[in-house]
């Protein structure tokens, strides 16, 4: 699949898609689409966790870029967690995305805050890498036209449209919704293929991250 490709097919299926479910989904059926749980929710959380495990097959067959494989691994692995809404599940008394809450929970076991408190530290510690040792690679596969560059490019517009139209009054509708939650899995879908775009690219190459620019490597 060619750069362009990869790009526009998951965006004119994405349109078509929500065309049909606007068009066709009864007003009873609506919400159980779009709910926590739903179709479309699930469908996310699928890809999402696909190209996490496929990140940790790759770790194991990839030596060369074994730790760049488990890093992108586990934060997939985070991002399929926040969008299965693990985060507000973990406990009864407080969500782990209100830690000022959660921590000082007498309720919440402590063992739980120790994992959790981990699993955070670890999250942050990769996004510091992500961004200290990937942002200027991703800025140079731009300027290069790297496929798996635009992919991200990609992704991150569609992640972030979701995000923001998830703040607006439309997401209290329908149509709002179901645009919204396509959008969601639009970026999972974007990022599962931009990680396989970029797995072909490296390899058979000895480079140790083909993210990096020419003068980290």
């Amino acid at each position: 699949m060619t750069g362009r490709c990869s790009i526009w097919i998951p965006l004119i299926l994405w349109a078509a898609g929500v065309s049909a479910l606007l068009l066709t989904v009864e007003p009873e059926n609506e919400w159980a689409w779009v709910s926590d749980g739903g179709f479309v929710q699930v469908s996310s959380l699928v890809v999402l966790t696909f190209a996490s495990v496929a990140a940790g097959w790759l770790a194991l067959t990839d030596r060369v870029r074994r730790w760049v494989h488990l890093e992108f691994a586990f934060l997939l692995a985070a991002y399929a967690a926040r969008e299965g809404d693990l985060h507000e599940h973990l406990s009864r008394h407080a969500k782990v995305s209100q830690p000022g809450r959660f921590f000082p929970h007498p309720e919440i076991p402590l063992a739980l805050k120790i994992v959790v408190f981990l699993a955070m530290a670890v999250l942050l510690w990769l996004l510091f890498r992500l961004f200290r040792y990937h942002f200027k690679g991703l800025v140079h596969g731009l300027k290069e036209r790297k496929p798996w560059a635009a992919l991200v490019l990609a992704w991150l517009g569609a992640f972030f449209l979701s995000q923001l139209l998830d703040q607006t009054p439309l997401n209290d509708y329908f149509a709002g919704r179901i645009t919204e939650e396509c959008l969601e899995l639009l970026a999972a879908v974007y990022v599962s293929i931009a990680l396989i775009v970029w797995a072909r690219d490296a390899a058979g190459s000895s480079v140790l991250d083909p993210w990096r620019t020419p003068e980290a490597h």
